[in-house]
């Protein structure tokens, strides 16, 4: 199968990928925005699920393919032809998981306690995430067998999306005594895995904005495994730094100015105090045949029909969110000054009996190199083969210090023209 993907330009898949991707399990994704509200903001931003996961696939086939080239005498044929399979699968299923307008509805989702687990959650959450859906999906659905099918146990595809899935054979990603687990982990999730490669080039694109492209190939092509404690982890040559330090100067100003775009957050907050209403009967399935069905479409027919008796459905299905009425920009070291400042409105507003809601960037807005300690990337240096990690290198990229904090205060339309008329603050 060959696609034409606007970002990528032309991706292909085999015949028992394509299988995998006509499945109505992925084919759900097409109904699932992956920018949530984004277009109120940004009217491009309307793709979809869908085409981030055949875009992240892409990547991940490029990713293997330039980590192997470096390694190649530590990695049997055999392997090698699994590893990649699986590392394609695990990219192409990642999101399948994803409930209504993505991450914004995972504060619908089922308490955890209440419900039979594939697997054992690797993070300790009162609520399932949208990984749960994916793994039991993996595990339970259609897609079992058309993995299967491909000579592959989907018990490794669900390992490299949530590591707390158990392997059937614990030594499966070793080859010639090193183990590959780490660095096939760290394609799919890390500071340089594929899914940022590709959300930030593909949020960019459809938002209009330039924020998130930068030379992507040239991060690819310069990647390599670098061997420590035969483990095999994931490693940049020393000549793409640059294009490392513009990747995470991308993440940083698209999490700022795209995903912390004050319209696509108020719509956010609504929704959320939606769902903790007292009277919201909106619910997500556990079954997942009946969550097959859950998607952005079947969310907005919920909201219109208790638009008349819910006030947060009406103004989400009306377009009328609550509106910035005040806003503080600071460093870490000026936060304390800062939340001053947002208390004191608060408490205004309060005395005059004003709703608000409040957002903090630091909710939304990943700002430091967050490798895990256990699976670090490693910058190389290809003259002598000496190595430093990732986090040290981009010492800048956390440091407290150079972080612009922002906090908002939203009102409603209404209390809005209020309080400019009576110039209340």
């Amino acid at each position: 199968m060959r696609i034409l993907d606007p970002v990528h330009k032309y991706i292909f898949f085999s015949d028992q990928e394509a299988a995998l991707i006509d499945s109505v399990v992925l084919q759900r994704l097409r109904y699932i925005r992956q920018l949530g509200f984004a277009e109120y903001a940004f009217p491009g931003a309307v793709h979809s699920r869908f085409l981030h996961s055949l875009g992240v696939c892409h990547l991940a086939g490029k990713a293997f393919d330039a980590l192997m080239r470096s390694k190649p005498q530590f990695l049997s044929k055999s392997k090698e032809k699994d590893f990649r399979q699986i590392i394609r699968l695990a990219a192409l299923l990642h999101d399948i998981g994803h409930g209504p307008l993505s991450h914004i509805s995972e504060a619908a989702m089922p308490d955890l306690e209440h419900l039979p687990l594939p697997y054992r959650p690797s993070i300790d959450k009162q609520k399932v995430t949208h990984e749960y859906y994916t793994v039991k999906f993996i595990l339970e659905s259609e897609l079992k067998d058309k993995i299967k099918a491909m000579d592959i146990d989907p018990h490794y595809v669900a390992h490299l999306v949530d590591t707390s899935v158990s392997l059937p054979d614990p030594h499966f990603f070793v080859s010639k005594d090193v183990d590959f687990k780490p660095v096939l982990k760290q394609i799919i999730s890390s500071d340089l895995d594929v899914d940022r490669m590709d959300y930030l080039q593909r949020d960019s694109f459809f938002c209009g904005t330039d924020y998130g492209f930068c030379d992507h190939d040239w991060i690819l092509n310069n990647l390599q495994i670098y061997i420590s404690e035969d483990q095999a982890f994931m490693g940049v040559g020393q000549k793409a730094v640059y294009s490392v330090e513009s990747f995470f100067l991308g993440r940083r100003h698209m999490g700022a100015a795209v995903y912390f775009h004050n319209k696509m957050v108020a719509m956010e907050k609504m929704l959320h105090c939606y769902f903790k209403s007292k009277d919201c009967s909106f619910h997500i399935p556990t079954d997942l045949k009946k969550y097959l069905y859950c998607t952005d479409v079947s969310l907005f027919e919920h909201l219109r029909s208790v638009a008349d008796k819910n006030e947060w459905a009406r103004r989400i299905i009306e377009k009328k969110p609550y509106e910035k009425i005040y806003e503080t920009q600071a460093t870490y070291k000026e936060k304390e000054k800062q939340m001053e400042k947002i208390s004191k409105v608060k408490d205004q507003l309060e005395q005059k009996g004003i709703s608000y809601m409040s957002t903090n960037s630091s909710e939304h807005v990943k700002y430091f190199v967050q490798s895990d300690s256990s699976f670090p990337i490693y910058i190389v240096n290809e003259s002598n083969g000496s190595a430093i990690c990732l986090k040290e290198r981009l010492e800048m990229f956390h440091q407290r210090e150079n972080i612009i904090l922002i906090n908002r205060i939203y009102v409603s339309p209404e209390d809005k023209y209020a309080i400019s008329k009576n110039k209340i603050l």
